[in-house]
């Protein structure tokens, strides 16, 4: 049996170092692995509970209670939402050269977005930014507000940097008080309704069609139609011919 001073020396063996210089090349990749299994945790914890985030954000009971226009503040931000609410009422006054129809944004969002049954603006800004499948994007509150001016008015988009646009989204904004970020909105949109009564569209004895108070709506045909362009006029044409042809055989 060798004694103490017979064992060689493992420093002047090589034995340490051959074993420092592995764990030297090793340490590299304890690191990463450490760090992998770390983040991926992290990330894991994360997903996990967002869906929960969301079903306690999305399940909060929302009131219906927006703010009255006549409550608008008078300060500077007041006179931006005010100005906003205006674009909505009186958007043939206030946002003309932009729009391609007789329509005012209220025509849809009725009571200037306070109606519920009416595709409320309430909450809106709580939504915003969204995914939306008809252009595969992220689209923020401005992108919508110029999707309807160029859809459903018939018009063209608001410049980014546009006074009006920022005023109409200063306007939800300030409708969406109160609603928190995230949440889902029971009125959001417009419910289906029974079909309505297509003779009333039937032309009076004048010659005159009979669609609006005293025959003073927007027209639903031709070049100047104030319903919705594309699928919605072509639909709004058809069955306004149908209904025509339908009288005409009973006459």
């Amino acid at each position: 049996m060798k004694g103490e001073k017979d064992r060689p020396d493992p420093l002047e063996s090589g034995t340490v170092l051959a074993q420092g210089d592995g764990m030297m090349r090793l340490l590299p990749t304890i690191l990463w692995v450490t760090l992998l299994l770390g983040c991926s945790g992290e990330n894991a914890r994360v997903k996990a509970g967002q869906p929960q985030m969301t079903d306690q954000v999305g399940n909060v009971a929302i009131d219906f209670a927006p703010p009255s226009p006549e409550t608008i503040p008078g300060s500077q931000m007041g006179e931006q939402i005010r100005l906003g609410y205006e674009i909505v009422v009186n958007t043939q006054e206030y946002a003309k050269p932009y729009v391609g129809n007789r329509l005012n944004c209220t025509n849809c969002h009725l009571d200037g977005g306070l109606n519920p049954n009416a595709a409320s603006f309430v909450g809106l800004a709580a939504v915003y930014p969204e995914y939306r499948s008809r252009n595969d994007r992220v689209n923020t509150l401005a992108d919508r507000v110029n999707e309807c001016m160029q859809r459903s008015l018939n018009g063209k988009v608001f410049p980014p940097d546009s006074s009006k646009l920022q005023a109409v989204v200063a306007y939800i904004t300030w409708l969406s008080s109160g609603v928190p970020s995230g949440a889902k909105i029971p009125w959001r949109g417009l419910q289906l309704i029974r079909d309505g009564d297509l003779s009333i569209l039937l032309p009076t004895s004048s010659g005159r069609c009979r669609h609006g108070r005293e025959n003073r709506a927007p027209a639903i045909i031709g070049e100047r139609h104030g319903l919705f362009r594309d699928e919605h006029a072509l639909c709004s044409a058809s069955r306004f011919s149908v209904a025509s042809n339908q009288q005409s055989a009973v006459n």
